[in-house]
């Protein structure tokens, strides 16, 4: 950090007198953080050292920027970054997949990024490792602790754990004794989900009895199927409740509500009443309600989910995860609830996805990948942040870049971020 002005060598002071000494400093070009300032001073037989530290921040704020494309079989070109970004402050990233998901990378990072920890946040950010957590890693490296997403998965339920009611519900945080129903029905789909994939929880038995309670409760029936497919799914199903609620309800019952209760049936063997429950379903709720707790996505998302499950093969599948592709590129922003069930929703296809093998090329360097997400990450110091960079691969599929940094506030901000052609 370099002086912009003369640096005073000797000052006359009388007795008892103060004085200041302005120094003009200029900050280096970088990324900024903290510039040391050493003063040193000496008079007569006495001299006193005093170092501090002053917070540089760069002149306009940290910008991001995301693009996608669709790469046919064999190569692709990836149009260079735009200039106009301080040197060392540039981190290119690209992904590539097989699922459409892989757009939606940026809100995976805000999902396993939010640093609140209530009953549903808790369930959200853990739910999609379940089935997602080999992309998560890919997509959010740095958010993927050093024991892995499993390790993730079983630290929401330890949480949960504490959040857990005496009837087996659970409250919204922890200290609350009072259970939230339609929160339970979700916890107690992670915890099933979670040990169907090996992991222990401890608390399930005492959740069902808890679902049993709501699936005979009439005060909110999107509450009530949600129960009733938590009990078909966990071996226990209530018929008595369920045709109850399909015989007397069933006009009143949203389309989140049916696709529920059609599930349960699915997961009981009756396939009648699953086909009954799913003709002339009404239509979704536009837009969030509930104080933004449910929305459309939400609801597409946990019925995509539940469908994956119990009915794969269903023609409603296809549509819902258009429609739930289609509204997380919508939504500007997205709450943890829809994120967690989104993406819940889509790591059940994951595995259909298949492997990527191929190279990408970055000037005279090579990086060549097999079955991987994460292509290229890393910082360049370079004027020029990044240069054009062909992929090559042996299979179709989605590409995201990612490229983050400091504008150069000297530099016009033309163009648009770099294009994946």
């Amino acid at each position: 950090m370099p002086s912009t002005g003369p640096i005073p060598r000797a000052l006359e002071l009388e007795d008892g007198e103060e004085k200041a000494v302005y120094v003009p400093l200029l900050a280096t070009e970088g990324q900024g953080g903290a510039a040391k300032i050493t003063v040193r001073a000496s008079a007569l037989e006495e001299s006193r050292r005093v170092v501090t530290e002053l917070p540089v921040r760069p002149a306009v704020p940290y910008r991001r920027e995301i693009d996608f494309g669709v790469f046919a079989e064999g190569g692709g070109q990836l149009v260079a970054a735009p200039e106009g970004y301080v040197p060392g402050t540039v981190t290119r990233s690209v992904a590539l997949s097989r699922l459409p998901s892989v757009r939606f990378a940026g809100k995976l990072e805000s999902l396993l990024d939010y640093p609140y920890g209530c009953a549903e946040q808790t369930t959200s950010k853990a739910f999609p490792l379940i089935r997602f957590g080999e992309l998560a890693k890919a997509f959010a490296p740095r958010l993927i602790n050093k024991y892995g997403p499993a390790h993730m998965v079983q630290a929401a339920i330890t949480r949960l754990r504490i959040m857990q009611t005496n009837n087996g519900g659970f409250a919204y945080w922890t200290g609350d004794d009072s259970p939230r129903p339609w929160v339970s029905a979700y916890a107690t789909h992670f915890l099933l989900e979670g040990e169907q994939a090996g992991f222990v929880s401890g608390m399930s038995v005492r959740a069902l009895d808890y679902m049993e309670v709501l699936g005979n409760d009439r005060q909110d029936l999107d509450t009530t199927a949600y129960a009733l497919y938590n009990l078909s799914k966990a071996g226990r199903p209530n018929r008595g409740a369920m045709d109850e609620l399909r015989d007397k309800h069933r006009k009143k019952l949203t389309a989140t509500a049916r696709v529920l209760l059609a599930c349960a049936y699915s997961l009981a063997g009756d396939a009648e009443s699953f086909n009954l429950l799913l003709v002339d379903l009404p239509e979704v709720k536009p837009g969030r309600y509930q104080d933004y707790m449910r929305s459309d996505l939400s609801d597409y998302a946990l019925m995509l989910m539940v469908l994956a499950d119990a009915h794969p093969g269903d023609n409603l599948v296809p549509d819902l995860t258009a429609k739930v592709s289609r509204l997380m590129e919508s939504y500007d922003w997205t709450t943890t609830l829809e994120n967690g069930l989104a993406f819940s929703a889509l790591g059940k296809m994951a595995d259909d996805a298949g492997p990527v093998s191929g190279r990408l090329v970055l000037g005279e360097k090579e990086y060549p990948f097999q079955d991987a997400m994460g292509l290229c990450r890393g910082r360049t110091s370079r004027r020029r942040p990044d240069h054009g960079g062909i992929l090559r691969r042996r299979v179709a599929g989605l590409l995201v870049g990612h490229l983050q940094g400091h504008p150069d506030p000297g530099i016009a901000q033309a163009g648009q971020p770099g294009a994946l052609g």
